[in-house]
C-alpha cells in the first residue's frame, strides 16, 4: 500500500488489509473495490491498484508510467465513489499528487448542460487527503479543468456554440488567466484575404470569428499559417491540431510520422487546382501535413496532429 493507505489502514485497525486479502486484490493497475462502512468519517473507501511498485519513466514506451498509473488509479477510484453517490471525494497523492488530482478531476467530470435536472450526473467535489502538497494538487486540478473546458466546448451542440459564443467563451476562460485574446470579425478576415477560412464559413449563416476552428481541419489552419508568416516573419513555426498539449510526462505521447515526397505527390496540382486538401486515396494525418507543409516552405516547421487519438480506457469503471 501507499504511505497514506498504510496510515488509513492503521486508523481502521487493519480492516483494509483484511478486505484486500479476502477479495483477492492484487494491485493490478485500475482494478479495485469499494468498501462500505469501514470508517466512521468516510462511509465508502475505494481501494485501487496502482500497478508495479517503483514505476518510473519507461524509455522504450516513452511515458512516465508512475505518473500515468497515478492518473489511472485516482480516476478509477474517484469515479467509483461518484457512482456510489458520494458528494465529497478525498484523494490521496499515490506518490504523484499532481497526476492524482488531474486523473480524478477528469474522471468525475460530465457534460450536464442540456440534461433535465433529475438526469444530471452528480459532479463530486474533490478534496486533498493526507498531503501537504497543496500546490501540486492545485496544478493538477488546473490542468484537468483546462481539459474539461475543451470537452465542454466540444460537447456543446453547434447551435449553442456558434463562432460568436465560442469566441466569448475563449475570452471568458483565458483573460482571467492573464492571456490576451483578440477576436477578429468577418471584415478583418476579408481585409486580410484569408480566403480558405472564408470558404469554409460559407456553409453557415453564423458570423465568422477568427478564433473559431471547426472540423474543416487543414483548411481552417491554412490561412492562419500564411498570415503568421506574412506578419510576424517567424524563424520557426509549430502548428497543433486540434490544439492540445502532447508529451510523455502528460501521458500524451508523440510519434514521428513520415513527410515523404509520396504524400506531397498525392496533393500536387493538376488542371483544376494548385493544392488538393483532400488528396488522393484515404484521408490521413500525413496528407494533412503535406498540405500544410506546402504553405510553410521557407522556415523550420513542425505539425503536431493529435486528431482521433482518444481511446477508451481499459479500466472499469470508466474514468
Amino acid at each position: 500500500m501507499t504511505q497514506s493507505g498504510e496510515k488509513f489502514d492503521d486508523r481502521v485497525q487493519g480492516k483494509i488489509t483484511d478486505l484486500i486479502r479476502e477479495t483477492g486484490l492484487s494491485g493490478q493497475l485500475g482494478k479495485g473495490r469499494v468498501f462500505m462502512n469501514v470508517d466512521a468519517e468516510f462511509r465508502a473507501v475505494a481501494v485501487v491498484g496502482v500497478g508495479q511498485e517503483g514505476a518510473g519513466f519507461n524509455d522504450l514506451e516513452m511515458i512516465d508510467e508512475g505518473m500515468e498509473n497515478a492518473r489511472v488509479a485516482a480516476g478509477v477510484g474517484a469515479r467509483a465513489l461518484q457512482l456510489q453517490g458520494c458528494t465529497d471525494v478525498f484523494v490521496e497523492s499515490m506518490e504523484s499528487m499532481e497526476q492524482a488530482a488531474e486523473g480524478s478531476a477528469l474522471a468525475v467530470w460530465r457534460y450536464n448542460t442540456n440534461k433535465r435536472r433529475r438526469d444530471r450526473t452528480l459532479i463530486s467535489k474533490l478534496e486533498l487527503y493526507d498531503s501537504p502538497d497543496s500546490d501540486a494538487w492545485m496544478r493538477g486540478l488546473f490542468k484537468a479543468e483546462s481539459q474539461n473546458l475543451a470537452r465542454r466546448l466540444a460537447d456543446t451542440p453547434a447551435n449553442q456554440m456558434t463562432p460568436t459564443i465560442f469566441a466569448q467563451s475563449t475570452v471568458d476562460a483565458l483573460c482571467p488567466c492573464g492571456v490576451s485574446v483578440e477576436v477578429r470579425s468577418v471584415d478583418w478576415i476579408e481585409s486580410k484575404s484569408l480566403n480558405s477560412f472564408l470558404m469554409v464559413a460559407k456553409g453557415s449563416c453564423e458570423p465568422l470569428s477568427f478564433v473559431d476552428v471547426s472540423k474543416a481541419g487543414v483548411m481552417a489552419m491554412a490561412d492562419p499559417l500564411l498570415y503568421a508568416q506574412t506578419i510576424y516573419k517567424p524563424r520557426m513555426v509549430v502548428d497543433i491540431a486540434p490544439f492540445e498539449k502532447a508529451g510523455a510526462l502528460t501521458g500524451d505521447r508523440v510519434w514521428r510520422l513520415p513527410l515523404w515526397r509520396y504524400f506531397k505527390e498525392l496533393i500536387m496540382p493538376n488542371d483544376t487546382f494548385d493544392i488538393s486538401n483532400r488528396g488522393r486515396g484515404p484521408a490521413s494525418s500525413c496528407i494533412a501535413a503535406a498540405v500544410l507543409h506546402e504553405l510553410v516552405p521557407c522556415v523550420d516547421w513542425a505539425h503536431l496532429d493529435i486528431r482521433n487519438v482518444g481511446m477508451l480506457t481499459r479500466y472499469n469503471p470508466l474514468p
